[in-house]
């Protein structure tokens, strides 16, 4: 096989890796629409791996997929942001040519990531519609043990969250990805109100209304920078995503208007959601 081949399959054989781990289930059409390729090619990559991995999948006729074995373990290492742009995006970051970015400079602001050994049960929960048991801090209660029913992924600037019905409290939450220091799938279903259709912040959308938190001078200013053509703009949004839009934006809540503008120029002018 010419060495661009060899790349090419390499490639698909990451995928496969990848899937399997994080998602809990591949098959070939995954792999097909991904790649582009066909289904000969498909096949050929799935017996590659399996005799890479000692026979690390198999074939689930419920999800007409495959499946890690109980005893899986990825061949190739894939990092958290990956695993977590594809749960949540359904895409792969690509890079086309590094020359590109030559004349440019690029500073991304530090964010803490988990490591994806430590968090992937949790998100193939969530791919699976199943449960997981954590260990988990908490500002409020330290080291707590968990169990979870997850639903949806919530990216902001800095931090990745997960929403899930949490069985300690009875009631649906939000946690931080980066605080879970162990995670452990459970395969069971959640039930009755434990999932995402009772979830009612989730599925309940709230109306925002944002006003620049200044008079002076520089009003003008931050309306240009965020775009406003009024002295408001009203953002329509999941009851459960305020608090981080609240955070990614710099605004700053009813309850606190008096916060220095340099560090949060718009104020939220509605009562409180």
């Amino acid at each position: 096989m010419s060495d661009l081949k060899t790349q090419r399959q390499e490639e698909r054989l990451k995928y496969i890796d990848l899937c399997a781990y994080v998602m809990g289930f591949v098959n070939r059409k995954i792999l097909m629409n991904r790649f582009d390729v066909k289904e000969a090619w498909a096949t050929n990559d799935f017996k590659t791996y399996q005799v890479r991995s000692n026979e690390g999948l198999i074939y689930d006729h419920g999800l007409k997929a495959y499946k890690p074995i109980d005893s899986f373990s990825p061949i190739f290492e894939h990092e958290s942001a990956t695993a977590i742009q594809l749960l949540s995006n359904g895409s792969q970051t690509i890079v086309c040519e590094p020359s590109f970015a030559s004349k440019s400079y690029s500073c991304k602001i530090p964010s803490v990531m988990p490591e994806l050994k430590t968090i992937y049960p949790v998100l193939r929960a969530i791919s699976l519609n199943k449960q997981v048991d954590i260990e988990y801090f908490s500002r409020s209660k330290g080291k707590t043990k968990r169990k979870l029913s997850p639903h949806s992924l919530i990216k902001t600037g800095c931090f990745d969250y997960v929403r899930a019905f949490d069985h300690n409290e009875n009631e649906h939450r939000t946690f931080k990805l980066s605080r879970i220091f162990t995670a452990k799938f459970v395969n069971e279903k959640p039930k009755g109100n434990e999932v995402m259709d009772k979830d009612h912040d989730w599925n309940t959308e709230v109306k925002i209304i944002i006003g620049i938190n200044s008079d002076g001078k520089e009003k003008e200013t931050i309306k240009f920078d965020y775009g406003f053509k009024s002295d408001t703009i009203e953002i329509k949004l999941k009851k459960a995503i305020v608090p981080f839009f609240l955070m990614d934006w710099n605004i700053a809540p009813k309850e606190h208007l008096n916060l220095p503008t340099q560090l949060f120029p718009l104020k939220q002018l509605n009562p409180k959601v």
